[in-house]
């Protein structure tokens, strides 16, 4: 199978042009090594305006060791009810408030011992967090400004991250010391630094790693970067051997091959590493078989016995078995630190027993798993199958192998069922289902499982929520067969089914009167938002007219004012009128007005007829806006040359002039 997958590889990378191994490597396990599905996928996705998304890569699980002294923080889980049925009987109902959640990530409890001033500041965080979280949690534990700190001790080769990186991308192993340092501190105290540029440039190398697999004679040439750490070197050779990682055997790495190192920092030659890869082998031992005989037994039996399982124990060692059947690890090892990590080694080792056709178990709390199954629409609702698995069981694997594993319960738990397993083998694994079990369905049903003993596992729990009340409908024991376990979900699914119809036209009236309101309510804020606009635009008119007439009103007073100030210049400039018994030669002027009024004045017959012109104008007769008139010959004295006198125009000893408007 390697070497049919390294021809798959060589292939994929010569029809794509994909040099990361890790993007192809993605893209193949995706498609289940099938070459042509691969190749047709990228090409699609290349010919698409959107990007590719990202292949997330699956870290490494590992246990997590929290002193009595850490930090860690779980929210309550409240609790839920367990109707009356043939596995419980009398726990109270219970509602389940809260969202739906999707499956919790996969994350790592990363524990901090932080040397500051001769104490040490223990903490656990979990790996999707930032850097600044740390100096967070150390500024409101020490009132010390976040900006005046400094954190070493991140490991050989690393400098110090920046407050947004996120833990998990800095690859840390499970247990850290820091040291922190502050700004009244004396600076010698503090750690060098020296080579911090040239090692973060080598984070961002391409290293290629020759790496010779001795057993099958394949060379592989792949490509990561310097970010990349030694376990996921491994982990991507396992990909592509079928090699675990805790079968490899390799040599041509630096120093002792930490896992946690990171490529830039493990000391390997750049641009190209060569490595050599092995498997290791158990070599069978001599065992010695004992066969009970029973006290009527004869002696011939029990050397014809001996002798059959020398024969058997000769032909095995002869056939040159490489390695011997395993002991199975735990499903679940004691005291992991949380449930999604625990679900994590589970999900592994059950497909490590099995095989990887098996049901989808959920990775996170039981809480969690009741918010994904019940919370949300009535429409995407789903039953709870809860798998309770015990090592000790006569039948536990034949049930999961032959039962549980079987493609059309797989096929049925995937469609209708959101799926939590548990191992109850070690008593603190059991303590803590217990208490889960407690928190979500009450103290009858913990007791029932508290009680039953471990030949009656494995179980399996359906439980399903209707009418807000959750309840466990069914128990499906160890010795059960498959068709006795399709048989109780067939029953469940009709049951589930029924609730979830009323349910759904329930909730469906309920839409609908919402729906109704809502259309109601915008309907009114719309009208209201009319009379709104309609009062507001009759306010603006209102508010223009006003404007209007407030403009109209000065540009009148403003002309009234220049009119008057023009009549009071002209009146200054007008000459004394001549007396009756004057010696000097006059003109006596008569003026019909276009009121129709009359007025009469005399001037000296010297002077210019611009005086006569004055005088309108003080009377108010501009003669820029009027024109005046003689009788004969019909001449406007404001269009001739006022500079003239009376008896040069001929206006003397008396004339009748009209004022008219122009």
């Amino acid at each position: 199978m390697a070497t049919n997958r390294d021809e798959i590889l060589a292939n994929f990378q010569a029809c794509t042009g994909i040099e990361d191994f890790d993007e192809c490597l993605a893209h193949l396990e995706q498609n289940d090594w099938n070459l042509h599905e691969a190749i047709t996928s990228v090409l699609k996705a290349n010919s698409e305006p959107t990007d590719a998304p990202s292949i997330q890569e699956v870290p490494d699980i590992t246990e997590v060791p929290v002193t009595s002294k850490s930090k860690v923080t779980f929210a309550p889980e409240p609790p839920v009810s367990l109707p009356s049925t043939s596995f419980s009987d009398g726990d109270a109902s219970h509602s389940i408030p809260g969202p739906s959640k999707p499956a919790a990530p996969k994350v790592r409890m990363l524990q901090f011992n932080i040397s500051y001033r001769n104490r040490v500041i223990p903490h656990v965080i979990e790996d999707n967090r930032s850097v600044g979280v740390i100096k967070d949690l150390l500024a409101e534990e020490l009132k010390v400004p976040k900006q005046d700190m400094k954190l070493t001790g991140w490991g050989t080769g690393r400098i110090e991250p920046h407050d947004e990186e996120l833990l998990a991308r800095l690859h840390l192993p499970l247990m850290n010391n820091l040291k922190l340092f502050t700004a009244d501190m004396d600076g010698s105290e503090e750690e060098e630094t020296n080579g911090e540029d040239s090692f973060t440039e080598r984070l961002c190398q391409s290293y290629v790693l020759e790496i010779t697999d001795t057993d099958e004679n394949n060379v592989y040439n792949l490509r990561y970067e310097g970010s990349k750490t030694i376990f996921d070197v491994k982990q991507g050779v396992y990909h592509l051997t079928n090699i675990p990682p805790r079968q490899q055997k390799w040599s041509g790495w630096c120093g002792d091959g930490e896992e946690t190192l990171t490529l830039a920092a493990s000391g390997i030659d750049f641009p190209r590493h060569i490595l050599q890869l092995s498997r290791n082998r158990q070599k069978p031992q001599q065992r010695t078989k004992q066969l009970q005989v029973e006290e009527d037994s004869s002696e011939d039996e029990f050397e014809d016995a001996n002798e059959t399982l020398d024969q058997y124990d000769g032909a095995m060692y002869d056939a040159e078995v490489e390695t011997i059947p395993r002991k199975f690890n735990p499903l679940i090892p004691p005291y992991t630190n949380n449930d999604t990590e625990a679900l994590e080694f589970f999900t592994s080792e059950f497909e490590e027993r099995y095989g990887k056709v098996h049901p989808c178990f959920f990775r996170g709390s039981l809480e969690d798993a009741m918010q994904e199954a019940f919370d949300g629409s009535a429409k995407e609702r789903k039953l709870l199958a809860l798998y309770v698995h015990h090592d000790k069981s006569i039948f536990s694997n034949v049930f999961c192998s032959q039962v549980l594993c079987a493609e059309s319960v797989v096929s049925f738990l995937s469609q209708n069922f959101v799926t939590w397993a548990w191992d109850v083998t070690e008593e603190s694994n059991k303590i803590r289902a217990l208490e889960a079990f407690k928190k979500q369905f009450g103290s009858v049903t913990t007791a029932t499982l508290r009680n039953l003993p471990a030949d009656k596992y494995p179980a399996l729990v359906v439980v399903m929520k209707l009418q807000s009340a959750t309840q466990i409908f069914n128990v499906t024991q160890g010795d059960a067969t498959l068709d006795d376990l399709m048989t109780n979900f067939l029953h469940a699914m009709d049951v589930f089914n029924d609730g979830k119809q009323t349910e759904i036209q329930n909730e469906a009236e309920r839409e609908s009167s919402d729906q109704l309101k809502l259309e109601q309510d915008m309907a009114y804020q719309e009208s209201l938002l009319l009379d709104r606009a309609k009062e507001e635009e009759k306010e603006k008119q209102e508010r223009e007219e006003l404007e209007t007439m407030r403009k109209v009103h000065e540009e009148q007073l403003q002309q009234q004012e220049q009119d008057e100030a023009i009549r009071q210049s002209l009146e200054e400039q007008l000459t004394d009128e001549p007396p009756a018994d004057c010696t000097e030669p006059t003109t006596t002027i008569r003026v019909r007005l276009p009121n129709g009024e009359t007025t009469v004045r005399r001037f000296l017959a010297e002077e210019r007829v611009q005086m006569v012109l004055n005088y309108l104008g003080s009377l108010g007769y501009n003669s820029d806006l009027y024109k005046v008139i003689t009788t004969y010959p019909k001449k406007d004295l404001t269009g001739l040359d006022t500079s003239q006198t009376f008896k040069e125009l001929g206006l003397v000893p008396q004339e009748t002039l009209f004022v008219e408007e122009k």
